[in-house]
């Protein structure tokens, strides 16, 4: 008795629904079979089609098409090869002479190979010979060869949807045998809501459209799961009915979760996981046309993390980052899964909820995000009460659009931030962030100022030669009777533009001067003072400012080191430049601050009266493990030896990063591992410390 197989094999030729499905694919894929790839070389031919070029296989594959076709052959196939290539579908006549195995008339056709995406990457290349008609029988053999030993996934189905056909490609991407899917449904490679998406979806548009391709979520007879390409087309019967279908299908797995990946990198924050800016604008914008359609009202919260910065600096940024990635996860469970939760940037976040009635519902979320950051955070061995300013918009009332609502909330966030930390502002549309932080932040600089509230924390630079103390660097904070201590980076772009900047200057001169006058009669070993100055600052009159404060506390010139970062420099015209000669004139030192981010030009570098150069810490950061960065500091102090100028390495905080600027020559550096900023009635434990070192 013959198996199940043997008697669908025997049918399998007969004249019939098959046969004629059969037919069809015959008719796209002949019986000389070849593969090409995008260079025009052959991957892949059958025996058919090395006989009727007079080769064998292996004389072929490999090669470029130039090579084995006949002149007059190549020139006709070039054009039509590049149409394929360019994702055409091409058929054309060529005849072969006389001295051919097969002469006489034949037919080309070329099928692009097209992935998901669109991408071509080669053509399936069919001929067969339309002067001498193939016996059936003898076609169907080859046929069944060529699809046979094809890599891709071929199956042929009748109306009911059950396979009369299937290579052993696709039976074994989906784990079974031939044997196996015979007289079984395709129903069979698919959970349950795929199947109702293929019968009622994507059948309704193949039947419309005559063929369909699309991923599907397939199924493997062990049940696992993987992503199928799948393209379908429609047979039709004599009187153009509906009669079956062609499927091909691959495995896009591996592609599609290189797609996805690159996606989320694009739409998802690396560190906390949460969508990113871009993200969450396109989510805000399908927020907001929902929240018009049904008449309701969103919130929008901005969300910033108060003196953060003071954190990296001063813990670290790492610490900063796992600070960041606890404030999330405090955060997430407070919303909705509709609700958008984003890190727009550093440490700002922004949420917004859709389906708040009034203002109540928002005071009670902006409320219930205060209180996660009333409990302290455990980072380490560090605890950290971290706080936070909210600023809250609410659409449609202070914007109908995603910039507006954004920026609305933005600017009452920074009202919070300066009516006091920790709060949260609904926005109102009489806020002007410019007028406001302006006005409330100039008040209380005046006062600052008159109540001499500055004072200055230093920083030694230690030189690697003999670990002495080089300079001590005066950095100002503002020691604010209500907030606390301030850092410069909170005041000091206020105070430049309030015009303080000058007064607040000159006391930070002042009393690093008179530090560091006081130091040297008491006997401590150092070479200079180190002041950072403005930009705003060099202006008229600032050379004799500079002049008088060394005059009244007899501190030479020569002990005086004053920083002007790098980007002023190289943005600004020449007048600034030449106040700064007349600074070296007097016989005080210049540096360079963060030197190595602001695009210097070597040329105005040679031209610019300064004595240092302190290398921005982003070059030290990775330069234990990063030869660029090396190869940049060892460049940077190549360059100083040759203008005689004297380098700071900044930001070192390991042994790595210090021992390793050793080996560069590097002169001095600072940074935490040598010691923090300290005020000046701890600077003998600063000493202590690197006499350790």
């Amino acid at each position: 008795m013959s198996t199940a197989k043997e008697a669908i094999n025997q049918n399998f030729y007969s004249l019939g629904q098959r046969d004629k499905a059969l037919e069809f694919v015959f008719n796209h894929n002949a019986v000389k079979v070849a593969y090409c790839d995008s260079n025009l070389h052959y991957r892949f031919v059958n025996k058919p089609y090395a006989q009727l070029l007079g080769f064998d296989e292996s004389d072929i594959v490999g090669r470029p098409v130039i090579e084995i076709l006949e002149k007059e052959l190549f020139d006709i196939a070039l054009p039509n090869m590049q149409k394929a290539l360019a994702g055409e579908e091409v058929c054309y006549q060529i005849r072969l002479s006389g001295t051919s195995d097969h002469p006489g008339r034949h037919e080309v056709r070329y099928l692009p190979d097209v992935d998901q995406l669109g991408n071509v990457s080669g053509f399936y290349a069919f001929i067969r010979s339309i002067e001498d008609t193939v016996e059936a029988v003898e076609a169907h053999q080859l046929l069944r060869y060529a699809v046979d030993q094809g890599m891709e996934g071929l199956s042929i189905h009748n109306k009911l949807g059950e396979f009369i056909y299937v290579n052993p490609a696709e039976a074994s991407m989906y784990g079974y045998t031939v044997d196996e899917l015979l007289g079984q449904t395709y129903h069979l490679f698919y959970d349950d809501d795929e199947i109702e998406l293929i019968d009622n979806e994507y059948f309704a548009k193949l039947m419309q459209d005559g063929k369909w391709r699309g991923t599907l979520n397939a199924r493997r007879k062990d049940g696992s799961h993987f992503f199928s390409e799948v393209s379908l087309t429609i047979l039709k019967d004599s009187c153009g009915e509906f009669d079956g279908l062609i499927c091909t299908c691959r495995d896009i797995t591996d592609k599609k979760r290189a797609v996805d990946q690159l996606s989320h990198l694009a739409h998802f924050d690396h560190l906390t996981g949460l969508s990113n800016r871009l993200q969450f604008k396109d989510n805000l914008e399908q927020l907001i046309c929902q929240a018009q359609r049904h008449n309701e009202m969103i919130a929008v919260f901005f969300l910033d993390l108060d003196d953060f910065k003071h954190i990296n600096d001063t813990l670290g940024h790492s610490i900063g980052d796992q600070l960041l990635i606890t404030v999330a996860d405090r955060l997430k469970p407070i919303f909705r899964a509709e609700d958008l939760f984003a890190r727009f940037s550093g440490d700002e976040f922004i949420i917004a909820v859709s389906g708040t009635s009034d203002n109540l519902d928002a005071i009670n979320i902006a409320k219930k995000i205060i209180e996660k950051f009333d409990c302290p955070v455990l980072l380490g061995d560090q605890q950290i009460i971290q706080k936070s300013s909210i600023g809250v918009s609410v659409y449609p009332n202070d914007g109908d659009d995603i910039e507006t609502l954004i920026k609305n909330a933005d600017t009452a966030m920074y009202q919070a931030k300066e009516d006091g930390l920790h709060g949260f502002r609904f926005y109102s549309s009489e806020m002007s962030k410019q007028a406001a932080d302006y006005l409330h932040l100039s008040s209380q600089l005046h006062q600052a100022v008159d109540a001499e509230q500055f004072e200055l924390h230093y920083q030694p630079c230690m030189s690697l030669d003999n670990h002495s103390i080089g300079a001590l660097e005066a950095l100002v904070r503002w020691q604010h009777p209500e907030r606390g201590l301030i850092y410069p980076d909170h005041f000091i772009p206020y105070a430049e533009k309030s015009g303080l900047i000058n007064s607040i200057g000159r006391q930070v001169l002042n009393q690093a001067c008179h530090q560091a006058s006081q130091w040297i009669k008491n006997g401590y070993e150092f070479s200079q003072i180190s002041v950072n100055i403005s930009g705003v600052e060099l202006q008229e009159g600032f050379v004799e400012v500079v002049e008088a404060v060394l005059h009244e506390n007899q501190l030479p010139p020569e002990r005086l080191i004053l920083e002007v970062t790098e980007t002023f420099l190289m943005t600004r015209l020449n007048r600034p430049i030449d106040i700064l000669h007349r600074i070296r004139e007097l016989g005080v030192n210049v540096a360079i601050d963060d030197f190595g981010v602001g695009y210097s030009s070597l040329t105005r570098l040679k031209h610019l009266p300064v004595t240092c150069l302190k290398i921005d810490r982003s070059f030290i950061s990775e330069i234990h493990k990063d030869l660029i960065d090396q190869s940049i500091v060892k460049a940077i102090v190549a360059l100083s030896n040759s203008l005689k100028l004297e380098v700071i390495a900044e930001g070192v905080e390991t042994a790595g990063q210090l021992s390793i600027l050793k080996d560069l020559s590097t002169h001095y550096a600072q940074g935490y591992y040598i010691s923090r900023p300290t005020i000046a009635a701890k600077i003998d434990q600063v000493y202590a410390f690197i006499e350790t070192l």
